[in-house]
């Protein structure tokens, strides 16, 4: 049986395991610059997607996306009922569609009213639609300024029942409009008109109060600006007596904290005003 070559002696055993070292530290580098340049390749990847922006036509169906063709017939046709209904949302004081429910929207009113390549019309009737509406936003467009359009006895009296409808609620107000269903009924009112009607008035109402809502906050602003400006003239004269000095500490916090409650730029107005008759020889 042949015997094992002997082990080798400590120093040789160091001497060989440092060769070992040597023949495998190059590959090792390597091998890390690999894993290290895929790393950094990889965060880079994932930092351009997610700085990549975001096309809000990518989940959209493929009817949603816009036409190119603006010049078609069934563009301009959905172009023209969009404006239309988006003038009329805007007068109202709605707000903007959400994309979701200008989808809902254009196929409701191709439905209706489309015809030919709904995917043209639609787009149009988008376009169209968001133009009327921000065009009657900017102009301040009038909430009856379609009302031509309606029956005009129909029109002008259910816009008198939603005028004064907004500040009825509950109850009352399901009341309200049960009454509103006889009354179209007994003088034989056109029922599309009378609710258009009544919703133009809704808004005009709405608006009233927001106006005299700008109004009253305007009104309570200036009443505190004008007690900030006497408060500030008050204190200015308070410490004047005592040569501008506070008589104590704590004089001086209760000074401070009652600066504090005022508007600061009117106060400051009304301490500077009092401190010049004050200094003025």
């Amino acid at each position: 049986m042949e015997m094992p070559p002997p082990l080798p002696s400590l120093p040789e055993a160091k001497k060989h395991k440092r060769l070992l070292l040597w023949l495998l530290l190059p590959g090792m580098f390597v091998l890390a610059l690999g894993i290290g340049a895929g790393g950094v390749a990889l965060v880079q990847h994932i930092a351009t997607e997610n700085q990549r922006p975001l096309n809000p036509m990518d989940e959209l169906p493929n009817d949603v996306v816009p036409s190119t063709n603006t010049e078609s017939s069934n563009y301009k046709a959905g172009y023209a009922v969009g404006k239309s209904q988006g003038e009329e949302w805007a007068s109202l004081g709605q707000g903007v569609a959400t994309a979701r429910a200008m989808e809902l929207i254009a196929d409701g009113q191709f439905n209706r009213a489309g015809k030919g390549d709904s995917r043209a019309w639609k787009a149009g009737f988008r376009a169209g639609y968001d133009d009327g509406f921000y065009e009657a936003k900017r102009t301040w467009r009038p909430a009856t300024a379609s009302s031509d359009k309606y029956d005009q006895v129909s029109y002008w009296v259910g816009y008198k029942a939603g005028f004064g409808s907004t500040h009825i609620a509950g109850d009352e107000r399901t009341r309200m409009f049960r009454r509103s269903d006889l009354e179209i009924e007994t003088h034989h009112y056109k029922k599309d008109d009378y609710g258009a009607g009544f919703a133009a008035g809704e808004a005009d109402a709405d608006k009233q109060d927001e106006q005299k809502k700008v109004k009253q906050a305007e009104k309570e602003r200036r009443d505190f600006e004008r007690k900030s400006y006497e408060a500030g003239y008050r204190a200015e004269k308070e410490i004047h007596k005592h040569n501008g000095v506070a008589r104590n500490i704590e004089e001086s916090i209760e000074f401070n904290r009652e600066a504090q409650k005022w508007d600061r730029k009117s106060w400051s107005a009304g301490y500077s005003a009092a401190q010049e008759e004050d200094t003025r020889p």
